[in-house]
């Protein structure tokens, strides 16, 4: 997790606890509580990842609760599937990752 007290991007990673659903939800919190122009989410599932389905039906329910109560969040949910190639999966997740901090966090500020 990173901020400026403007922007708040974070990363959550699903490998054995199986709760998605909090994972959004105390973003929303956060934000009562904060107020950030602008939450940025990198929401992970790794193949450890065992829940049950309402589990993830919850989490998509709070993200568009936010977003009608016009909370500044994006959520980007990544799967990483059972077999995959990690090296890969991982430099794909660091560039978005990357190109976010970037475009977020400019160094001249």
């Amino acid at each position: 997790m990173i901020t400026d007290g403007r922007v708040l991007l974070a990363i959550e990673v699903e490998a054995g606890q199986p709760h998605p659903d909090t994972n959004v939800g105390k973003y929303w919190l956060l934000y009562e509580r904060r107020r950030y122009q602008r939450i940025v989410l990198f929401h992970i599932y790794t193949p450890l990842f065992d829940s049950y389905n309402s589990r993830k039906e919850l989490a998509s329910f709070y993200e568009t609760r936010m977003h009608e109560l016009h909370v500044p969040i994006e959520i980007h949910i990544m799967e990483i599937k059972e077999g995959a190639d990690y090296e890969t999966e991982l430099e794909a997740i660091q560039s978005q990752v990357s190109k976010s901090i970037n475009s977020n966090f400019p160094k001249n500020v």
